[in-house]
């Protein structure tokens, strides 16, 4: 077996100068671009409810509340009126 060689006191310094300088700047980085993806994440979470509000929406239309679709000088929407507002997504 080779016996371990002798490491410049240069070298070690500048190896570890540059471990610490890449911890640092990876700290300044995740600091600087956590609160953009929380920001991502919340928009996201919005845009979802959204969808899933316009999708289930879209899903009772199509299961026959207010299904048929009037005419501007039609009579109104017979059905029972729904407390979330399908009503007003009728066209009449």
């Amino acid at each position: 077996m080779i016996p371990p060689v002798q490491v410049s006191p240069l070298i070690k310094f500048t190896r570890y100068s540059a471990l610490l300088m890449g911890m640092i700047y990876g700290k300044k980085r995740y600091d600087y671009l956590k609160p953009i993806a929380e920001e991502e994440r919340r928009i996201e979470a919005e845009e979802k409810k959204k969808r899933e509000e316009l999708e289930r929406i879209a899903k009772e239309l199509a299961e026959g509340n207010c299904a048929n679709y009037r005419s501007p000088d039609a009579a109104p929407c017979l059905s029972e009126t729904p407390s979330h507002g399908l009503q007003a997504l009728c066209i009449h």
